[in-house]
């Protein structure tokens, strides 16, 4: 699992970006792979989460929140 910051996430989109922690990647986020039940991140949440590479670039996949600051 990796674990990074929340740097922007639309809730009425769902969708998002995550700063990885040890790359600085950015990686895509979808509300359909947050584990949370209520599915409400905001910026500078910090989530554990796997990586799946699809042809638009990295995308996070069992997304959970760890902390909300």
């Amino acid at each position: 699992m990796n674990t990074g910051i929340i740097k922007m996430y639309n809730i009425r989109k769902g969708i998002g970006f995550i700063t990885d922690d040890k790359s600085k990647l950015l990686v895509f986020i979808q509300d359909a792979h947050i584990v949370d039940a209520d599915k409400k991140l905001k910026e500078g949440d910090v989530v554990k989460y796997d990586i799946k590479e699809t042809d638009m670039g990295p995308a996070a996949r069992l997304v959970k929140r760890i902390v909300a600051i």
